[in-house]
């Protein structure tokens, strides 16, 4: 796997039982970028990002064909530590899922997952909290009450803590399905301004309806269709030049 690329797809395809939800999927997300997976609902913009951690499986019926290569290493060979590649590969979901729990032990989840009980420092633990919500310009707003519940937040806040919640784990790559849908306006804006922030310290996937949000905020972008990717190039390009008629249709909303 050549060091351009964070993730390289090779014939990936799904089924949901009989129905075929991927189809031939050949895809390379570069290193250290934003790239945007764009389409109609139902193209399978979400499966797609949900194959990068393998969290379809949690699905009953599911079934995955073809290859998909992070850190060199083919994730769907039997080998493969599905704990260890959650680590690799975090994931920030439509909705924000902070623990019922306090904003510190929310910060420190993944990463008392990983560390045995007896290896665990208290100020190394304080500057892992203190480290990441730096990160997501949340220390301000939450310095003084780190032992309050997590889901007292506000959700543009609760967004945000569970980006920082990743990133003690030190992932190559986070995963974003559809983060703003649940924010509004102002509060979107500023998840987008931390994408922006985080781009080349972390590779990002993110899956969104919005295609000005695309715009904005990714690097490159993919255009899905039934299953299928239909092209993938430079946002600015697919945008403004794109190859195929049908991206061309979907871009100026004459489907989807």
């Amino acid at each position: 796997m050549d060091s351009d690329h964070a993730i390289i797809t090779k014939g990936l395809s799904l089924w949901y039982g009989d129905f075929q939800a991927l189809v031939d999927i050949d895809l390379r997300v570069s290193r250290g970028v934003v790239t945007g997976l764009i389409g109609p609902s139902g193209c399978g913009k979400t499966t797609l990002l949900r194959c990068f951690n393998r969290i379809n499986e949690r699905y009953p019926e599911v079934r995955t064909g073809g290859e998909v290569f992070i850190k060199s290493k083919n994730i769907y060979a039997p080998d493969v530590d599905l704990i260890e590649l959650r680590k690799s590969v975090g994931m920030v979901f439509q909705r924000p899922n902070p623990l019922p729990i306090s904003v510190r032990d929310n910060v420190l989840y993944g990463l008392r997952l990983h560390t045995p009980r007896s290896q665990r420092d208290r100020n190394r633990e304080n500057e892992a909290v203190e480290q990441a919500l730096r990160a997501v310009h949340l220390w301000e707003d939450v310095a003084g009450r780190l032992d309050s519940l997590a889901t007292t937040l506000q959700l543009e806040q609760q967004q945000k803590l569970c980006i920082a919640r990743l990133l003690p784990l030190k992932p190559e790559v986070i995963l974003m399905d559809e983060p703003c849908s649940a924010l509004d306006p102002e509060a979107t804006t500023k998840i987008e301004v931390l994408m922006d922030e985080l781009r080349g310290a972390y590779t990002i996937v993110v899956v969104t309806h919005n295609m000005a949000q695309a715009r904005r905020v990714s690097d490159d972008c993919a255009f899905m269709l039934l299953g299928e990717i239909v092209e993938c190039s430079r946002t600015e390009d697919l945008f403004i030049t794109p190859k195929d008629s049908r991206t061309a249709d979907y871009i100026e909303g004459r489907f989807g």
